[in-house]
């Protein structure tokens, strides 16, 4: 007995051998023109022609009512030194708010906790992206409790730029983002209403609660 409690007092003082951890393969599922899943690519795999992919893409508030818009890094892979919201694809399964969550604490540092109020507010508009880049993108509204951004994504992600919604609108329709407003104008004029509405109805239920 005592034998075996000095091998284990030698064994705790013992460096423990690092374990190799190897890390979850991230893939996206592709479809084709109807939306049909027809398979899936790994996550470093982005040239591919006639099959779309899945994405979001989401307005973040701060506490304040100000668009937090971000500027790409020049060294990024996708969209190099554009205006983009908060985006990306959809990983493996993931479902419904798990991506934009995901998003939004990659790229621009918000915990889950900071975050406010989120809601889908556009499902899957279908775009083109460059010349053969095709998503069916779900957009978001992020209602969250920051004020200012504090840690970036610096892989991704330059800076921010902070405006009001209305011009965040007006950057999309004049194409000083990464999105192609130009032939989906119908599209994206919805999206901003939607917007707009999400935002109105949950001012004034603000309003109320105050008044309460």
């Amino acid at each position: 007995m005592n034998e075996f409690k000095e091998n284990l007092k030698k064994y705790k003082k013992e460096p423990k051998k690092a374990v190799e951890i190897k890390e979850k393969e991230i893939y996206y599922y592709v479809y084709d023109e109807n939306k049909n899943k027809v398979g899936k690519i790994k996550s470093d795999y982005e040239k591919f022609q006639n099959l779309w992919l899945k994405g979001v893409a989401v307005f973040v508030l701060t506490k304040d009512g100000m668009l937090i818009l971000e500027k790409r890094a020049a060294t990024t892979k996708l969209t190099p030194n554009l205006i983009d919201l908060c985006s990306g694809h959809r990983d493996n399964k993931e479902k419904g708010k798990q991506t934009p969550k995901r998003e939004l604490k990659e790229e621009l540092g918000i915990k889950k906790k900071k975050i406010k109020k989120i809601k889908r507010v556009e499902r899957e508009i279908p775009l083109i992206f460059g010349n053969d880049r095709k998503f069916y993108i779900q957009f978001y509204v992020a209602k969250t409790k920051i004020k200012s951004i504090k840690k970036l994504q610096k892989e991704e992600v330059e800076n921010i730029i902070k405006v009001h919604l209305q011009e965040g609108f007006n950057m999309i329709r004049r194409g000083e983002t990464k999105f192609p407003y130009k032939g989906n104008e119908q599209y994206f004029e919805k999206l901003f209403e939607e917007v707009e509405k999400f935002i109105e109805k949950t001012n004034s239920r603000k309003i109320k609660g105050e008044e309460k």
